[in-house]
């Protein structure tokens, strides 16, 4: 009896292992691309910069690195690099 239900669980665990190949041999292979990178330099007021990234985050654009060089005076706009990644669909 014990031999019996041994058979049993070891031939419902190789149907679920085989089910479970076979599903994921059986999806689609697409897998998502390569990222895509922009770069964005120029002057900018902080509130063009914010509203800009704002912008560009709806789109799926994340930025992965920032940095600026302060205007002449207070009220000059700052020089800005801002490297964005995004994922292709």
């Amino acid at each position: 009896m014990l031999n019996l239900t041994n058979m049993k669980t070891t031939l419902i665990m190789a149907v679920c292992s085989a089910a479970i190949l076979l599903s994921g041999c059986a999806t689609s292979h697409k897998h998502s691309s390569a990222p895509e990178y922009k770069v964005i330099a120029g002057n900018y007021y902080a509130k063009d910069m914010e509203k800009n990234l704002n912008d560009l985050a709806k789109e799926g654009w994340t930025v992965v690195s920032l940095s600026g060089v302060p205007g002449e005076t207070t009220q000059s706009p700052c020089y800005n690099y801002v490297v964005l990644k995004h994922t292709k669909k």
